[in-house]
């Protein structure tokens, strides 16, 4: 199981990902302030270098949302599309959420201990409230945060260190993006982008041929617990691990049918979204009838 532990300052995230470390065994990332580029790839690779294993992260992907039009002044550099395909990568590799929200009080007077250490990356009691405020906020009104903690940390590790929250989870194997639970298979080519962190990660992007595929599945009444994908081969042209599967089978383009026929497998066939997107794009409403009759089928 992976754990993302995210939060306001102050709530004690870090000694509770240290607690999870010394008593559970679990790998540890601490996640700082974002880097320059494309920080869907950026936190997808850190996300995906932790498949099977136990592991807590101290912070990713959803922190930016929060502090960056906080701290910085400005639109966040993760959006609301960049979660969709994230949280893809999150069932893929078991991954939960865990928001961490003590009483605004107790955050408060850590954050104090911690500033007058210079460990804070702020200063004023206010800018605190507006992140803590924020947080509060995501909690309330995205049902992506499967968990909420409001206890104290004892409490927590107590519950932990019962298996209350660590259980087994399914993990589909490196390459996979999507839901283990899925009904649907996408098997692509290869990845496209060669200098990319996620390049061997199927259809794992917002543009491109990435998002015009997601785009025409969403308008095809597919649903996201409900699609896995899959890329005939990696990007150096290694044979791809595929488990047992009782999903229905899409191939898109020509390498991802002929992979389905060397598996033997039962398969539908459509042309690849990047193929409709440049000569097709006109007709884009029949690609999306197209996914639809698979669905429907």
């Amino acid at each position: 199981m992976i754990i993302i532990l995210e939060g306001p300052d102050g709530a004690g995230k870090t000694t509770l990902a240290h607690e999870l470390r010394d008593r559970h065994g679990f790998a540890y990332h601490h996640e700082g302030p974002p880097p320059e580029g494309n920080l869907l790839e950026h936190y997808g690779a850190i996300l995906d270098s932790f498949r099977g294993r136990n592991a807590v992260i101290d912070r990713l992907a959803y922190g930016e949302r929060v502090y960056g039009p906080i701290l910085r002044g400005q639109e966040s550099r993760f959006t609301h599309g960049d979660w969709v395909i994230f949280q893809r990568l999150m069932r893929a590799v078991g991954a939960i959420q865990l928001t961490y929200m003590p009483p605004y009080n107790e955050c408060k007077a850590a954050w104090k201990q911690k500033m007058a250490l210079r460990q804070e990356l702020f200063e004023d009691a206010e800018t605190l409230r507006r992140v803590y405020r924020e947080f509060a906020n995501i909690v309330e009104s995205d049902v992506s945060f499967r968990l909420t903690i409001r206890v104290g940390a004892d409490e927590l590790l107590n519950a932990l260190d019962e298996g209350v929250f660590i259980k087994p989870t399914k993990v589909l194997p490196p390459g996979f993006v999507g839901s283990p639970s899925a009904k649907f298979l996408f098997v692509g080519e290869k990845g496209s982008h060669e200098n990319s962190p996620t390049r061997d990660l199927a259809f794992f992007g917002t543009s491109g041929c990435s998002g015009y595929l997601t785009y025409c599945l969403h308008q095809a009444g597919f649903e996201e617990q409900e699609i896995a994908f899959i890329n005939a081969a990696r990007w150096d042209n290694q044979v791809v691990s595929w488990p047992e599967l009782d999903w229905k089978v899409i191939a898109l383009g020509n390498k991802a049918r002929m992979e389905c026929q060397l598996r033997d497998l039962e398969f539908y066939f459509l042309p690849h979204p990047q193929y409709w997107r440049r000569f097709h794009n006109s007709q884009t409403d029949e690609y999306v009838t197209r996914l639809a009759r698979v669905r429907n089928s």
